[in-house]
């Protein structure tokens, strides 16, 4: 195991348990199931720890000082453009206009159409995970709560004493 602790299954099983979710493949027919794991298994026959090396990799070029401190410098930018907190800066500037959800929607669709992932899990499954992938982006408690994670995450990176302290505030939210 590397010191970090980022090897292993750690990092691509949780990704293969997302597809299975998101495309439920668990409640689809014996065959699909079977060519899912058949694809599997020949993805980690192939190229078996490739991917957690590469993931591996990315995480750490992600949690390293330079790229934190990068992230932090284009936040301050970001929020306090000319040395003013966004609210209150010129309110003349033109802020680039969200992107409609449904644009978004079919531009998925439409580009998953021709996919080997689409052939893969079938069309009706891509079709349903895209919404439901949609669906729990654009939900604001969802997103909320990866802002507390991502919080958290960064506390405990800086800070690694307060470990001890989010594990026990996290055990009392779900002792409630």
């Amino acid at each position: 195991m590397e010191e970090d602790g980022l090897s292993g299954q750690f990092l691509s099983q949780p990704l293969h348990d997302l597809v299975d979710t998101v495309f439920r493949l668990q409640s689809r027919g014996w065959l699909r199931r079977q060519v899912w794991e058949f694809a599997h298994q020949m993805l980690d026959l192939w190229v078996g720890d490739t991917i957690d090396h590469f993931l591996a990799a990315k995480l750490r070029i992600v949690r390293s000082e330079e790229t934190v401190a990068k992230a932090l410098t284009w936040l301050h930018k970001f929020l306090w453009p000319g040395g003013e907190w966004m609210g209150r800066a010129n309110l003349k500037k033109k802020r680039p206009q969200p992107v409609d959800p449904n644009v978004v929607k079919r531009l998925l669709l439409d580009r998953g159409k021709q996919a080997a992932v689409s052939t893969l899990l079938g069309k009706n499954n891509y079709r349903r995970g895209v919404v439901d992938l949609l669906d729990m982006i654009q939900s604001p408690t969802y997103m909320k709560q990866i802002g507390v994670n991502v919080v958290e995450a960064v506390l405990v990176a800086l800070f690694p004493e307060l470990k001890g302290l989010v594990m026990e505030i996290r055990s009392m939210g779900t002792a409630q």
